[in-house]
Formats: C-alpha cells, structure tokens, sequence
C-alpha cells in the first residue's frame, strides 16, 4: 500500500506538527509517524529559507523553537536540550566545518597595555591618587588605563595593578594604596602577564596559530625576554637588546599531529624594520586538550622595563 501525503498549496509554514513519541531520539533508526511528518516539514522550511523565501516556523516546530529557547515545548526538544545543542554540539560541528573550509578565528587581541615596571617608588595614596615613580622614563605617555607589574613593596604583595594613566615617569595608580617605597624590580624570572584558553583541538593535526605581538623597551644591553607559553612550556619566544620598539610577527603550527610542533618567527628592532631576528622552535605541546597560553616578560636588569602594546592571534583549523 502507498502512503501519498498532501500539502497545501499555501501556508506550509503553519501546517500543524504531529505529536511525536516522547523519548524517541529524533533521527533514529525506525522515527514514529509523527517523526516522519515533522522532519518532511521542515525540510521544506529549511529549503524555502535557503532559497530566500520568507519562513514563519508553526509554534511548536523545532524551527520556530530553536528561534526562541523558550521554556514551555512540547515533543521531545526541550529549551535546555536545544540551548545545549547551539552552545555545545550544533557550534562546535558549524565551526568544525567552517574550519575545515580554511577559516580563521581570533583567539585573542590584547590591546591593553602591560608595563613589567623598572625599578622605582611607589607613592602610597588614595584611590586614584597613589602613584609610581619609574627610575627609568618611557618613550612616551600612556593616556588610556593599563597594567604593571611591581614586586613586593610597602603594603603591595608582588603582582600587577591597574593604571588609569601614565607619563614618560609616572604611573597613576587606580586603586589606594596603604604605604609605598623603594622596590627594586625583579629579574632572572618569567612574570606572565594576559593569557587565553585555546579550546582543546581547536587547530586540528595541520592547523596554525599567526601571532603579532609589539611594544616598547629602553635601549640598553640588556636582555629583555618575551615568550609565549602554553601550559609551562614556551613555544615562541624572543630576547630584544638595543632598540626602543619592538614588533614580532610569528606562527605556530602542528606537524601532522596535535602534540608537535614548529614556529618560525622574526623580529624588527628598528622603526622600519631594517634589523631582524630570524629563528625558530620545536615545540611539543598537546593541543588536543585545552591549553592556558599567556604571554610572559623577564628582564635581566632592574633598570629595564618591556611594555606590551599589543598581542594578537588567530587560529586557522588544519585536517
């Protein structure tokens, strides 16, 4: 016996959705009846939709569910099984195949600025009216809000601190501080500064990350150590000497395997990028797993400072 089934010739976007088995997965192996009429129905809604034609999904289709999240449904599709769906399985297959068309995806744009101060005083003060002293002035003022780091001194544990401001010899606190002092800035150590996670399988076995990180330095000998890290381990880092400005473009990338690694990367120490660093890594780093990558800073005088003006990264998915 045949089975011949009827739409209207208008109005398909409100033809009633069939009851469906409660519990029944969608898309099993043997759906119920009401299964069946309703994948039909939107399967000419998502076919209209994709053809330009205006589509009003019926109350109670998945479609017009899916739109809304809203609480109350009936059928099998409830709003926090459709929300789990958008958030988790539905994005990450929509990315998996953009990714896998060559798209890239920012992973992080740090435009904030990080200054690993140099030795100094710290002015004890209210909030906004705290300050600190560089011993060693920077190339320029700072007019929008940052971050510095400063070791232990008066009522401050180790750590970095908002600013609001900064001159070419001060940095202007936001937040009170209680009693202030002489420090002498820290050296021979890895500070870390801002970091992101990258999603665990995120690059794939042949995708790449393109970083671009600047900022400014004094010009002196030196040595002043930039490293990205994932997890602990460094897999791009660079020592700048002479020079007032700082501009590093590199890429990580996996080699036919999610736990290795090759980045290659140059350096520019002069406004026009005359002189440069060429070298490169090997890292070995699991990325299969979510991985904590932060930026770090280390300075081997305490007369020297590094600040970061800008890190930037993006992630292309390789198969």
């Amino acid at each position: 016996m045949t089975t011949t089934t009827i739409y209207p010739t208008g109005g398909i976007d409100d033809v009633a959705r069939v009851a469906e088995v409660l519990g029944t997965a969608l898309g099993g192996v043997s759906p119920n009846h009401g299964q069946t009429h309703n994948f039909e129905l939107e399967s000419i809604l998502a076919l209209k939709n994709l053809l330009g034609a205006s589509v009003s999904p019926a109350a109670g289709s998945v479609l017009y569910r899916l739109g809304l999240l809203e609480g109350v449904n009936s059928g099998d599709e409830t709003a926090a099984r459709i929300a789990a769906l958008i958030g988790g399985d539905v994005s990450r297959l929509i990315l998996q195949q953009l990714y896998l068309q060559g798209m890239s995806k920012p992973l992080v744009n740090v435009t904030t600025p990080w200054l690993y101060a140099p030795s100094g005083t710290v002015v004890a003060g209210a909030a906004g009216g705290a300050y600190v002293t560089l011993g060693t002035a920077l190339p320029a003022a700072i007019p929008v809000a940052g971050k510095v780091y400063l070791p232990a001194v008066g009522s401050l544990s180790a750590g970095w601190y908002d600013f609001y401001s900064a001159t070419t010899g001060q940095v202007n606190l936001a937040s009170a501080v209680a009693s202030g002092g002489a420090y002498t800035a820290t050296t021979g150590v890895d500070i870390v500064g801002p970091s992101y996670t990258l999603p665990g399988g995120a690059l794939g076995p042949n995708g790449y990350i393109e970083r671009f990180i600047e900022g400014w330095i004094p010009n002196t000998a030196g040595s002043k150590t930039t490293k990205v890290l994932a997890g602990a381990a460094a897999i791009w880092q660079l020592i700048y000497t002479t020079s007032l400005s700082v501009s590093s473009p590199s890429v990580t990338k996996n080699r036919n395997s999610q736990s290795q690694q090759q980045t290659g990367f140059y350096g520019t120490t002069t406004a026009n990028g005359v002189s440069t660093i060429n070298a490169f890594m090997d890292p070995a780093v699991d990325l299969s797993a979510s991985t904590t990558i932060s930026l770090s800073f280390r300075l081997s005088a305490p007369t020297d400072y590094f600040c970061l003006l800008g890190w930037r990264e993006r992630a292309t998915y390789g198969a």
